[in-house]
């Protein structure tokens, strides 16, 4: 069973993981791995244990060189780094990135962690809202994900890096924006953005109703603190998504003409005609 990998102890191998990514599935010689990423082959060599551990080791005995891991647990780790230090376009672009990420594989993917999932999306839909999700992040700077690399060398408490990095993160995905080509498309965000709202919302609430203080409370306590605890999830859930208004707005008014305001509240995907 493979280990979870350790993103901050494959921070500092940002270079090398690059030319990694690009080079797949060519095997890399030490001495060229040394040379791309402007370093010297005694370098590698200090390193070469943490690279095996992301790196094929038949191919090492074979190739001589180095090959990442055929391994779909492999790309968040690696797509994290590569964000953090700003390279995240030529990750989503690299042949690593396409050999793996398919339609089929990360809806599968999805499921075997998240059995709900796969009763509210179809493999079209996941694949739609990859190749969205794609275009959105090479669209924004490197600059936008600085605050992964300050969380991730940060050496304050947690909880304190984590907030500033929220508000970060927050800050970004208000910038994402979805490309949309016809009114088709811009329905199917709709739909699939109310989809997620409402899987994320009922499985949190589903969540409340096994919390262990309830169990303490009467019927009538019981439904009345269960009913407060929904109404603030279902508060914050709409807060959150709505940093992607502006953009849907944007585009809702080049295809849809009228009652776009209507359309950009959650739940109004029923109302469309597909």
């Amino acid at each position: 069973m493979e280990k979870d990998i350790d993103i901050k102890s494959i921070l500092p191998l940002a270079k090398y993981l690059l030319v990694l990514v690009e080079s797949y599935p060519d095997p890399i010689r030490a001495n060229m791995l040394a040379e791309k990423t402007g370093h010297s082959k005694a370098a590698i060599t200090k390193i070469r244990d943490r690279l095996m551990q992301l790196c094929d080791p038949d191919q090492m005995v074979f190739e001589k060189g180095f090959v990442l891991k055929q391994n779909f647990n492999l790309i968040p780790s690696v797509f994290i780094v590569l964000l953090a230090h700003g390279d995240h376009k030529k990750f989503l672009s690299s042949r690593f990135f396409k050999t793996f990420v398919s339609s089929k594989k990360v809806h599968d993917k999805i499921i075997t962690f998240f059995p709900p999932y796969g009763e509210r999306f179809t493999q079209e839909e996941t694949g739609f809202l990859i190749k969205k999700l794609v275009e959105s992040i090479e669209q924004l700077p490197s600059s936008d994900f600085e605050f992964l690399l300050r969380i991730l060398t940060s050496r304050k408490p947690s909880t304190i890096a984590e907030l500033a990095a929220l508000q970060d993160f927050q800050k970004t995905l208000k910038k994402l924006e979805f490309s949309v080509n016809s009114k088709d498309e811009f329905i199917k965000i709709i739909v699939i953005r109310d989809k997620f709202f409402f899987l994320i919302r009922d499985v949190l609430w589903a969540k409340i109703e096994d919390m262990s203080i309830l169990t303490t409370l009467d019927d009538k306590t019981k439904k009345e603190f269960s009913d407060v605890y929904k109404t603030t999830i279902d508060y914050y859930l709409r807060k959150l998504f709505s940093n992607f208004e502006d953009s849907l707005m944007k585009t809702g008014r080049e295809y849809v003409k009228k009652d776009v305001d209507k359309l950009l509240k959650i739940g109004s995907s029923h109302f469309l005609e597909r």
